[in-house]
């Protein structure tokens, strides 16, 4: 369903693995709570991409979310899903609230354990190192995270901190650089977000 340019086709297509999804698990596949949950995230995005009132799909993709953050408890993809559809809807408390929940969530998880903290401060350096960054979530996930936090959330700070992390892993994507400039003026850090801005025009020259 993914693959498809077409909204409303790719949605047809995702509605039918959901159904292949939710027979696995009836059968006792034990990952089928996982894909449960991203199908219906990937479903809800194709909804909102379809439709041409957010408010003739809003009643569905609430529900949808709510399956998948059934379905996996521990994922922060159900809560920045919400966190777009209340920002269409214009509900702009509820959409970053619901962004917040998510980033602590992943924040709060790195290669698949749950982190306490007070704990971690007490690790040894290598095992420190181990953990630091790497998030459940992908890069283009958390990509999108720091896009919303500039829509919805006039303090800056922590889209800056989401994209200079993305930066520290991948410094050759143009569009984390433009939009950490971005942030970065929106900050009135003019002079950084220039500096950043030319850097980004001249990768993208060399690409």
């Amino acid at each position: 369903g993914q693959l498809l340019d077409d909204a409303a086709a790719a949605a047809t297509c995702t509605r039918q693995g959901l159904a292949i999804i939710e027979h696995q698990a009836s059968l006792g596949d034990l990952d089928a709570d996982e894909r449960l949950c991203g199908a219906c995230c990937a479903l809800v995005e194709q909804l909102l991409a379809a439709a041409d009132d957010v408010e003739d799909v809003a009643d569905e993709c609430d529900a949808l979310l709510r399956r998948a953050a059934e379905a996996d408890v521990t994922s922060a993809e159900p809560m920045q899903a919400m966190a777009s559809l209340r920002s269409l809807q214009g509900r702009t408390e509820e959409a970053l609230e619901a962004l917040r929940r998510s980033v602590a969530t992943w924040r709060s998880r790195r290669g698949g354990w749950d982190v306490d903290p007070d704990d971690a401060a007490h690790a040894d350096d290598e095992a420190a190192l181990e953990i630091e960054g790497e998030y459940e979530v992908s890069f283009e996930f958390r990509f999108e995270t720091a896009k919303l936090l500039l829509e919805l959330d006039e303090n800056t700070e922590e889209a800056v901190m989401v994209l200079e992390e993305l930066l520290n892993e991948r410094d050759n994507v143009v569009d984390v650089w433009h939009l950490l400039a971005l942030a970065n003026h929106g900050a009135c850090n003019f002079d950084r977000a220039l500096e950043l801005l030319d850097h980004a025009e001249a990768l993208n020259e060399k690409q």
